[in-house]
């Protein structure tokens, strides 16, 4: 159970922070 929660956070974990770059790309094209 652990290693199977350990791996969902850290596939979790990668996705937000792919989600927060995208969203932070987007902000920037909007401002210029």
């Amino acid at each position: 159970m652990d290693k199977m929660l350990n791996s969902l956070t850290v596939l979790y974990g990668g996705d937000v922070r792919i989600k927060t770059l995208v969203e932070l790309k987007q902000k920037k094209k909007k401002k210029t």
